[in-house]
């Protein structure tokens, strides 16, 4: 009988470790893509893991109006910064519909909604999140329902 309850938690466990688990993200910005980040085409999925590069890549500033949340300067000791730069003749908004992890893999299922468009300027528009760092290996993002990249997280 202990054998059987054993086998049956052992079992409920192993069910229960498979589950996707709910990550929680936070939301930086804004932050503008540099000209000299050397990215290119309509969209980039990033994952990053030092401050160096992300300074590398991103830059942010502001005149008025609300003051930007910047990633805190201690973030990337606990945290991974998760990247979507869309590019084109219109701006994007995003809205993080939800993040999970299920094994060393975090999914990151987001809306893009485009604005504007069609004239000759063009735009990059960057989504800016953190994920725990802890196990990670690799992020997968989700558009609009539909799976577009899923990038290993570079050895430091």
């Amino acid at each position: 009988m202990r054998y059987a309850l054993l086998l049956s938690a052992l079992f409920v466990g192993s069910l229960w470790a498979a589950d996707d688990k709910t990550v929680h993200v936070h939301e930086y910005g804004p932050y503008f893509e540099k000209n000299t980040s050397g990215l290119k085409g309509a969209s980039s999925h990033l994952v990053i893991a030092d401050q160096k590069k992300f300074n590398s890549l991103f830059g942010t500033g502001f005149t008025t109006g609300k003051k930007p949340t910047l990633l805190p300067k201690d973030v990337f000791e606990k945290h991974l910064v998760a990247a979507v730069i869309k590019r084109g003749d219109q701006t994007y908004t995003y809205k993080v519909d939800k993040a999970t992890i299920k094994g060393e893999v975090v999914t990151i299922s987001y809306t893009a909604t485009g604005k504007g468009g069609g004239g000759s300027v063009k735009f990059s528009s960057p989504l800016v999140i953190t994920i725990p760092r802890a196990h990670v290996k690799s992020v997968e993002f989700v558009e609009d329902g539909k799976k577009v990249a899923t990038v290993k997280v570079e050895k430091e």
